[in-house]
C-alpha cells in the first residue's frame, strides 16, 4: 500500500514538472532588448502622437507622478524618493524630454 502511494506521488510530481518546464525560458539579455530613449525610436508611433507630445512640452514644464508610499515609492535613508517610481520617472523624462517628478 505504501509503495503504491509513493509511485502515485512520484508520477504526479513528474507530470507537474513536465507541464511546467516548457514554460521556462531564459529571459533575453540586455544586449537583445530594445531600450527606447526617445519617442522617435518606438515602432508604430505616428507623427500625430509626436506632435501631441511636442505640444505638451510647450504647455507644461513638468509632470507630477504621484504614488502612495509603498515598496515602489519610498523615502530612503538619505531622504531621497527611491524605488521603481523614481526609476520610471527618470526613464519617462528621458523618453518624452519633459521632466516627470515623483511625489508621494
Amino acid at each position: 500500500m505504501f509503495y503504491k502511494a509513493i509511485v502515485y506521488i512520484t508520477i504526479a510530481a513528474l507530470l507537474v514538472a513536465v507541464m511546467l518546464l516548457p514554460g521556462c525560458e531564459n529571459p533575453a539579455s540586455l544586449d537583445e532588448r530594445q531600450i527606447y530613449t526617445s519617442i522617435h525610436e518606438i515602432p508604430g508611433v505616428t507623427e500625430e502622437e509626436i506632435s501631441a507630445v511636442e505640444k505638451l512640452r510647450e504647455q507644461r514644464s513638468f509632470f507630477v507622478y504621484g504614488m502612495n508610499p509603498s515598496t515602489e515609492a519610498f523615502i530612503d535613508s538619505e531622504g531621497n524618493l527611491s524605488g521603481f517610481t523614481a526609476l520610471i520617472c527618470v526613464w519617462l523624462t528621458e523618453l518624452f524630454e519633459i521632466p516627470f517628478k515623483p511625489d508621494l
